[in-house]
């Protein structure tokens, strides 16, 4: 399977990176809403790699950043049609759910918004989460896809192999 974790806002991207750069997971900024050009890429790639991906959404709760996830989607679908059931896409942040759960503080819905019909109530800013809760849902979303056992057997090879690499210069003196 193949993981992706898409944030609306750059201005967030450096606490998502800490997480997602650990995983060696990419993390897709859109800035509002994607060009076509780059969800394409984006589809392209989702393409080649012709398995299951798993796509992690972070943005604002309001109309516009609602309409940004559904666009997402439906855009990468259509790009990869008829591959499109390749792609699973959950909204992880921000939801009704979590503005109950941490109170977090709301601002007027702007009238001229976009998706103004998907969206009711007040609007949520995506960094009103707090940063390290935010690191804790991309951890929590791509840990779920990684295989314990698996990734136990290549740190201990990692570990052995920086071992020998590590002894390497001693060898090379010792031989001289």
């Amino acid at each position: 399977m193949y993981v992706e974790v898409w944030l609306e806002k750059e201005a967030l991207a450096g606490v998502l990176l800490e997480v997602t750069a650990e995983w060696d997971v990419p993390l897709m900024v859109t800035r509002g809403f994607a060009s076509l050009s780059y969800l394409h890429g984006a589809a392209e790639t989702i393409g080649r790699i012709d398995k299951p991906t798993y796509l992690y959404y972070f943005g604002d709760y309001d109309p516009s950043g609602v309409e940004i996830d559904r666009n997402i989607q439906r855009r990468l679908r259509q790009f990869v049609a008829p591959n499109d059931s390749l792609i699973h896409f959950e909204r992880v942040a921000v939801t009704p759910a979590q503005i109950a759960e941490h109170a977090l503080p709301t601002r007027p819905t702007k009238r001229t918004s976009h998706g103004r019909g998907l969206h009711h109530g007040e609007s949520v800013e995506v960094d009103a989460l707090d940063p390290d809760d935010l690191r804790d849902l991309v951890h929590g979303r791509i840990a779920q896809h990684v295989d314990v056992d698996r990734l136990r057997v290549h740190l201990a090879a990692e570990e052995s192999e920086r071992k020998l690499l590590g002894g390497l210069p001693a060898m090379l003196r010792r031989s001289a």
